[in-house]
């Protein structure tokens, strides 16, 4: 495991030692299971555009309970209220100012800015609310954008695999950033290992990480464990959480290689897992992550059909269980919580892409 932890604000975080003390899960004394039901569908087969879907790429929850749903094939990303019902839409396909390509997430700013990263026009387009240019950002050839989310102000996440010149060969890794919307900020992690070959030893697999209140929680596996490093960059405190893998039936589309993520040293009973031929059937990873309303981390083990999320208070202590319920797809969920809420989609769908807005009244 190569964990990488650099220069600036985490390298001041992780110097001045503030709480920096794992803290271990325990899950024997019964506690509260917050359950998360669907209040809204939004998405259609056929009918009115604004409520039809070519292939979701992201959904965030917005202020007032709403949602806001990037469309990979339509290039925009159209906002709804907390009924479902269409307000207006940003983006378009095109090369131009505010038009995308191949956009790949976005995430809304503190300010009400939004950021959206664009594969194939290689930059991280900052928009107004109402989807003006205001900015662009040269992302370079070499990245291959995943994840971004919101941290704080003008700041984001970004989390994106690239290949690197190292000597007479190159490199190939992934690395989690802090932007904001003049640039690169700072590097929070960083896995890569040289290319050798055919004898190239990689593996794809799960890293996962959410922001929110400041904060920037990532999570990784080592052996059966799961680990999550949890850096508060306003207050410049950090904490880890340690929790146990558990067996779980894997969902029959997840070999492992759909992910855009990362394993690191992942072994099961000493034998190193080969995704590509071995069905998966013990989940250390966490498959998704947010904070909620109340400053809460949401934690899902596992990527099944099985609900299992766990729930920290903000100093990283285990304060109870969660569950989503009322969804009525098949196979993998995408998952955000952000303080407005919780949404879910489908990658894969043999209906129609749509969002579910989830309710806990």
């Amino acid at each position: 495991m190569n964990r990488l932890l650099v220069t600036g604000i985490c390298l001041s975080i992780l110097l001045a030692g503030c709480g920096g003390e794992d803290i271990s899960l325990e899950e024997d004394s019964p506690l509260s299971v917050d359950t998360l039901h669907v209040g809204c569908v939004v998405g259609e087969l056929m009918g009115d555009s604004n409520y039809v879907f070519g292939e979701i790429a992201s959904a965030l929850p917005t202020a007032g309970g709403g949602v806001a749903v990037l469309d990979l094939y339509g290039c925009d990303i159209s906002f709804f209220d907390s009924s479902g019902t269409f307000i207006r839409s940003i983006g378009a396909k095109g090369e131009g100012p505010g038009e995308f390509l191949l956009p790949l997430d976005f995430a809304i700013l503190e300010d009400g800015r939004i950021a959206v990263v664009d594969l194939v026009n290689r930059r991280i387009d900052i928009l107004s609310e109402e989807g003006e240019l205001l900015n662009s950002l040269e992302t370079g050839g070499a990245m291959l954008p995943f994840k971004m989310s919101a941290v704080a102000d003008s700041s984001f996440v970004i989390y994106y695999y690239s290949t690197r010149p190292a000597g007479d060969s190159f490199d190939m890794g992934f690395n989690l950033e802090i932007w904001n919307t003049s640039g690169l900020q700072d590097e929070i992690w960083s896995w890569r290992s040289e290319y050798t070959g055919s004898d190239f030893a990689f593996s794809p697999g799960y890293i996962s990480y959410c922001s929110g209140y400041g904060s920037i929680c990532y999570a990784e596996m080592s052996n059966n464990e799961f680990f999550i490093d949890c850096l508060n960059m306003l207050e410049g405190t950090s904490h880890s959480i340690s929790v146990d893998a558990v067996a779980l039936e894997t969902d029959s589309t997840d070999a492992g290689y759909i992910e855009p993520k990362v394993y690191v040293n992942y072994s099961v009973e000493d034998a190193v897992v080969d995704l590509e031929s071995e069905p998966l059937h013990y989940r250390p990873q966490v498959s998704a992550m947010g904070f909620d309303s109340d400053g809460r981390l949401w934690v899902r083990r596992g990527t099944t059909n099985e609900e299992d999320w766990l729930i920290f208070n903000s100093e990283g202590e285990f304060a109870g269980n969660g569950t989503f319920t009322g969804i009525d797809e098949d196979g993998r969920l995408e998952y955000v919580i952000n303080k407005h809420g919780a949404v879910a989609w489908a990658p894969f769908t043999d209906d129609c892409p749509r969002v579910y807005i989830m309710s806990s009244n």
